[in-house]
């Protein structure tokens, strides 16, 4: 994975929430190539973004899932 300021290797090392804080970065500054959806679903919970984000994130889910 790779984002502008960081890099990390999928590896199994990758803890859940090295992979969940990466996601939320991804998603807070607006880089969303190669995000998949199922990785989305399986934070929902516990990602902490933006509101707008959020609301955005759930009617895209809601209309395309």
């Amino acid at each position: 994975m790779e984002l502008w300021d960081y890099k990390i290797d999928k590896t199994p090392e990758m803890t859940p929430e090295v992979e969940r804080w990466f996601l939320e970065r991804r998603l807070n500054y607006g880089h969303f190539k190669k995000i998949k959806l199922t990785i989305i679903k399986k934070y929902w919970q516990q990602l902490k973004i933006d509101p707008a984000m959020r609301q955005m994130l759930a009617n895209f889910i809601k209309k395309y899932a």
